[in-house]
């Protein structure tokens, strides 16, 4: 019982956060194209410079890491080639997606 109050503890806040979010855009569109620059060209650099200029950095200790996030890369981009073309599917459409996905995001707050 007391894992279960954990998890809604992170969860629900996420959920709300949505439907609040779902609300509000329903009801008066926003216009995030000015945000969206701003994030993109300022805090995005930022926010990468910050993490990296506050650890040390020794290419010797990632190698392993490095290894194999080519591995996967590269496995995923040669399974996806065949798959695309026997499917019917463009490969310089589907590849890409499938060897660079944005899903780092997604269990950061399960994580926390």
């Amino acid at each position: 019982m007391d894992l279960i109050a954990r998890i809604a503890d992170v969860i629900i806040p996420v959920f709300l956060i949505v439907a609040i979010g779902y609300g509000y855009a329903r009801r008066r569109p926003p216009d995030l194209t000015v945000f969206n620059r701003i994030a993109l060209d300022v805090l995005a650099p930022v926010l990468v410079y910050s993490a990296l200029a506050a650890k040390d950095f020794r290419l010797a200790d990632h190698v392993p890491l490095l290894i194999g996030g080519t591995v996967l890369i590269l496995g995923g981009g040669l399974l996806a080639w065949p798959l695309a073309r026997a499917f019917g599917a463009q490969p310089r459409t589907l590849v890409p997606v499938v060897m660079f996905n944005n899903c780092g995001n997604m269990g950061l707050p399960l994580a926390l």
